[in-house]
Formats: structure tokens, sequence, C-alpha cells
């Protein structure tokens, strides 16, 4: 579990600063001009494309050495849950989204660090889904960029909710959870090794199909950026947060 009270948009790149956070790749100059824009996408919208032949204008360095051609495209959130998916696309796409912090005459879009960037999730194989991301209101770019040197054909959809993503409450026989069913309590920083065979189904099967689960409680005392990560588990994890009520 890491947590942080920033938040995942940091400050834009200029060209006058010649370093960045390590968690924040700017474009070449840290400006995108209109020339490299391939459009407006909305929700609802499927656009088809191909980066082959693109530019290659996000340094990835950061965090990959890819260098792959890129195509952008801006859209506008009143802040809802965005969904963005690759699925179908013809070669392994990685999807970033940028905000925009400010608009310079002739368009050129300033840009800040990512606000999500992610290669193969979803559930779609390499080909990318950002999904269920809660986005501010303001201006954004979505980026369909490619694993390493990837670049091919694509598809974009974009969909979107007016409400940040929710689901039912957990129910037991009772609706709670009973105290024998938490495994323990997990802290910012922590690193927690555990098992779910043999444990109990017990959130509601008709949302959340019927595996066993592992539950762990989670106390914050000031708000924060968390992210929790089941990275090198051993079989297909779904990850659940939900408020505690009261205690009996």
């Amino acid at each position: 579990v890491s947590c942080s009270t920033t938040g995942p948009i940091t400050d834009a790149p200029t060209t006058s600063s010649p370093t960045t956070p390590p968690s924040a790749p700017p474009t070449t100059v840290g400006v995108l001009s209109p020339d490299a824009i391939n459009g407006t996408i909305t929700c609802g919208q499927r656009i088809n494309g191909s980066t082959v032949g693109g530019p290659h204008l996000i340094d990835t360095s950061n965090f990959s050495t890819s260098s792959a051609p890129e195509n952008f495209y801006t859209f506008t959130s009143t802040g809802e849950t965005w969904t963005f998916s690759t699925c179908g696309s013809l070669y392994d796409t990685w999807l970033h989204i940028f905000p925009v912090t400010s608009v310079l005459p002739g368009g050129t879009l300033v840009l800040g660090g990512p606000f999500r960037t992610c290669d193969d999730c979803g559930g779609c194989g390499v080909q990318t889904v950002l999904d269920q991301v809660f986005v501010p209101a303001g201006q954004y770019v979505v980026i369909v960029d490619g694993y390493a040197t990837s670049s091919g054909s694509y598809t974009l959809l974009a969909t979107c909710g007016t409400t940040p993503p929710t689901t039912a409450a957990p129910t037991g026989s009772s609706g709670t959870i009973p105290a024998s069913a938490v495994a323990g309590s997990v802290a910012c920083g922590d690193s927690i090794t555990g098992n779910t065979t043999g444990a109990s189904s017990l959130i509601e099967t008709p949302t959340f199909g019927q595996a066993p689960e592992a539950f762990h409680l989670v106390s914050v005392a000031t708000a924060a950026y968390y992210t929790f990560s089941t990275c090198g588990s051993l079989f297909d994890t779904w990850l659940h947060i939900f408020p505690v009520a009261s205690v009996a």
C-alpha cells in the first residue's frame, strides 16, 4: 500500500526547467502544438486510427524504454468517470491521460504530469483499458501510445458516467462482516502476504461472483491518495474498498 497527499497530478513541465519529477514524463518541449493533436474525443465516441509513422513526443524514459509513436486526443470532463478502451487494436497499446494546465496563443497546450498512465491494464490483454477513472472537471489529453517500439492500427472507445463508480455494500448473512473474517489491518507502506484458499465468500455473489475473500481494515486519518497493488499474486485478483458504517 502506498499513499500520497499531493495527488496524481504534478506541475506542468516547462522548457526553462531541465528536471522534472520522475513520475511526470514531459513532452519533448513541455507543450503540445496544435498540429500534433489528432482530434477531440467525446463520451460515447469511438475513433479508429493508426500510430504508424506518427511522432514520438512523450518522454517515457523515467518509467520505460518506450520509443513508440503516439496519437493525441483532447477531451473535456465535467467531473465524471471515464473509461478508455483500445480493445480490438492490432498492437500492444499503452494509454496515458495528461491534464491541460493552460492554452497558449495559437492553441498550443501546456501539459501537466500524467494523471493516469498504464500499459496492459484492463481485461483485454495487451490492448490497454483505463477503466472507470474518475476525472475531475477540466481539459485533458488522452494519448494512444505503444509498448517499446510498438505501433499500428488502433480503436479507441471513450465512455463515461455522471458519478464516481460505486458498488453495492458487502453483505454477510446479516449485512455485516464478522470480526473473525477480518485478516488484520493495513497501513500506508505495509506489504502483506496471505491466502484466500478456504476462506468464505461474504460479498454479495450476484454482483461480485463467488470467490473467497480476505478483509483488511484501513484507517485514514487525513485525506490522501492510496494505491493498493496485488502485483506478484498467484491468481486473478479483484480489489474492493468499502467504508465502515459502524462497529458493533
